[in-house]
């Protein structure tokens, strides 16, 4: 499978979107091998039969998820969680999605956010165009070194 194109920059504004639609389109799908379970369209998975550990993680998260009912307390926390340690499988710095990933669970301390409400994805999704996605302008803009 061709992943030229699975670079950090190129993150789709819709990914989230996208996973967390191909979760719930996937939750009868069940497999043998833990590892069987990461989806590539969403992470980088250089070799199925030698994984990092993070590949590894993220598979496993993904297997849970297909055996806990959307309505789980927990669904939407290991949903979106598993979804930033995608990203970091495409070379994207941990530290910058966990605290994203973090500032959320301050909010549904702090705020009484819920992991299941609306607010909480439309957060992430916004954190993550404001802090990965290279917007078009930006790439347009000249190069340090040319002026």
């Amino acid at each position: 499978m061709d992943m030229d194109w699975m670079k950090s920059e190129d993150i789709r504004e819709n990914e989230l979107e996208l996973f967390c639609d191909s979760l719930v389109g996937n939750l009868m799908k069940k497999y043998e091998f833990t590892i069987d379970y990461f989806d590539s369209r969403y992470g980088l998975l250089l070799d199925k039969e030698n994984p990092t550990s993070l590949n590894f993680c993220v598979a496993l998260l993904m297997e849970i998820l297909s055996n806990l009912n959307p309505d789980h307390k927990l669904w939407d926390k290991i949903k979106y969680a598993t979804f930033l340690l995608n990203l970091t499988t495409r070379n994207i710095e941990f530290a910058i999605l966990y605290d994203i990933f973090h500032q959320v669970e301050m909010n549904v301390k702090t705020l009484q956010w819920n992991w299941h409400e609306a607010q909480v994805k439309a957060y992430l999704k916004e954190r993550i165009a404001e802090k990965i996605i290279v917007k078009d302008d930006v790439c347009s803009l000249p190069d340090v070194n040319d002026i």
